[in-house]
C-alpha cells in the first residue's frame, strides 16, 4: 500500500531537501477518509517552488487512492490514522510511512 503511494509522488524538479509529514485515514476499501492534514513542513526560501511540492504531495494522496488492500489489511487499517514523510534530496530513499492507531 505504501510502495503504491510512494510510486505516485512526483516532487518538482530543483526542490531539495524539502519535506513534509501528512496524517489521513482510509477506509477499508482503501479510499481516504476526509482531507489529509499535513502537520509538519520543512520548506526552502522559494515560494513558489514550496507551493509546487506541497501540491505534489497532496496530489499524490488523492491520485493514488483508494489503493488496493486486502481485505484483512483494510479492517486493520480503517479508520486508523497513518502518517506519511515526503521528503527530497540527499536522504530520500522513498516517502517514510508510519502506522498509528
Amino acid at each position: 500500500m505504501f510502495a503504491a503511494l510512494n510510486a505516485c509522488w512526483r516532487p518538482p524538479s530543483g526542490a531539495d531537501n524539502l519535506e513534509a509529514t501528512v496524517r489521513f485515514s482510509l477506509n477499508a476499501s482503501g479510499a481516504l477518509i476526509g482531507k489529509p492534514m499535513i502537520t509538519h513542513s520543512k520548506l526552502g526560501s522559494d515560494d513558489d517552488l514550496n507551493r509546487q511540492f506541497m501540491a505534489a504531495v497532496l496530489k499524490s494522496l488523492a491520485s493514488c487512492t483508494p489503493v488496493a488492500v486486502t481485505p484483512a489489511l483494510g479492517a486493520a487499517i480503517a479508520g486508523r490514522v497513518l502518517t506519511i514523510l515526503f521528503r527530497t534530496g540527499e536522504r530520500r530513499a522513498g516517502a517514510a510511512f508510519s502506522l498509528r492507531g
